[in-house]
């Protein structure tokens, strides 16, 4: 009977440096090829919240509306920081109160900083027309019955939201009939209804 040499395998158990660089190599590719698609699925999913906190605040301003129809809420556009706001400061927030307690609902997620700052991310549109002259909310909710889907109510405070390449003001916002959509690109030609003291 022959023998055969007697041969000693050795099984791997590790591996080699050649094998791990392109284990990380494929890693990083892949990483590489990922990070675009979740960077778009975040800002989608960004995006998609705060068009459903708005649209949660415009079923809150629907109720407000109808209870006071002849008037939108006499507020400032955007408060002031709140560490130096006077604490009688006439927010839409407050005006909103009774009908939306929830405050985190004013905070884009795309958007903590301002909201940080000021409790709230978004613009009361009408506010400065209103701070101007009080009377302003009666003929802008005048304005607003006829035409809703023209008017609108509150707006990301800042362009934080990518959109569509026909869009110029990437805003997102709600109009009085409580549509979410980008803020139009113009004024509409509207003429507000003369004040009557």
């Amino acid at each position: 009977m022959t023998s055969q040499p007697h041969q000693s395998r050795q099984h791997r158990v590790a591996f080699t440096l050649i094998e791990l660089l392109v284990v990380i190599s494929i890693i990083g590719l892949l990483m590489g090829l990922l990070a675009p698609s979740l960077k778009r699925a975040r800002e989608t999913a960004q995006t998609t919240q705060c068009a459903s906190n708005l649209k949660n605040i415009g079923a809150a301003f629907t109720i407000y509306t109808d209870e006071y129809p002849d008037a939108l809420p006499i507020a400032v556009s955007m408060p002031d920081p709140i560490d130096i706001a006077p604490p009688n400061e006439k927010t839409f927030m407050k005006a909103m109160l009774p009908h939306l307690k929830d405050q985190d609902i004013y905070c884009c997620p795309a958007d903590v900083e301002r909201f940080t700052l000021r409790g709230t991310s978004y613009e009361y549109l009408a506010g400065l027309m209103i701070t101007l002259d009080p009377r302003n909310a009666v003929a802008i909710a005048s304005i607003a019955r006829k035409q809703p889907h023209l008017v609108p109510i509150l707006c990301d405070g800042d362009e934080v939201h990518p959109a569509p390449l026909d869009v110029v003001q990437p805003l997102k916002t709600v109009y009085y009939d409580a549509h979410v959509d980008w803020l139009w690109d113009a004024i509409p030609n509207v003429d507000l209804p003369p004040v009557t003291e």
